[in-house]
């Protein structure tokens, strides 16, 4: 028809907005993310699977009380209280995207997302030259250390409060302070040897300090920052154990 002229919807005359929906197209960094999210996503949603059928078995019956209770509490956190698996619509900005990749590779890398050791959470360490598997999933990092703390010690600690002590936040507070996980554990051990006066003195609002014998300064100076910097973690802790 003469003089007639088309209509050009106003989306399509937008440059670098999708004609369909009006918006700017997802940066190639935010699809590259979301192909890692969906990967790592699917993966981490099939380890809860296998974590909820390994719970009716007995020596795993606590298991969902470790690294699945807290995939639980962030699944939640990005989807609502009636999620239950990462995999699910994604962030729709790559810094949210980014955390939520972050959450799941969390997960993916603790010992207890895992009875056996994976790609993931392998522990190795070279002897002779050679790579030897040293750690990794419930069985070699919890089971294995707490038969080696008995025998060594004739104590009957169980994996679930050897589970508990790596993956309390005190824990994880004290490896990133001191960047050491055996000074974590003897520090968590001082704690445990003097609870009853440690709980007192926070009770009453006072300071408590550990004495330990002279070729011991480092440690009672660790021990005695802890007590000082997080007793709402120590608390906790003692709480489980």
């Amino acid at each position: 028809m003469a003089g007639y002229k088309r209509h050009i919807p106003r989306a399509t005359k937008t440059k670098g907005r999708s004609p369909k929906y009006g918006q700017a197209p997802k940066s190639a960094k935010y699809q590259s993310a979301l192909k890692e999210y969906r990967k790592l996503a699917k993966r981490a949603d099939q380890r809860l699977l296998r974590l909820e059928r390994h719970a009716s078995e007995p020596k795993y019956e606590n298991i969902l009380q470790y690294a699945y209770a807290r995939a639980m509490r962030d699944i939640k956190s990005w989807s609502g209280d009636n999620a239950k698996r990462f995999n699910t619509k994604p962030p729709s900005n790559t810094k949210q995207l980014m955390a939520k990749i972050n959450d799941i590779k969390w997960f993916l890398k603790s010992a207890t997302s895992t009875i056996k050791p994976t790609k993931d959470n392998a522990v190795y360490k070279y002897e002779n030259g050679k790579k030897v598997l040293v750690g990794g999933g419930v069985d070699l990092t919890y089971v294995k250390r707490a038969q080696t703390l008995n025998a060594r010690y004739g104590t009957d600690i169980s994996w679930e409060n050897v589970g508990w002590m790596f993956e309390s936040a005190l824990y994880r507070k004290l490896d990133k302070k001191f960047n050491d996980s055996k000074t974590a554990v003897q520090i968590i051990g001082q704690l445990q040897k003097n609870e009853a006066d440690i709980l007192k003195a926070y009770k009453k609002g006072k300071n408590y300090n550990v004495r330990l014998s002279d070729d011991q300064q480092i440690l009672e100076e660790q021990v005695n920052y802890a007590i000082e910097k997080y007793g709402t973690s120590i608390k906790s802790l003692y709480k489980l154990l």
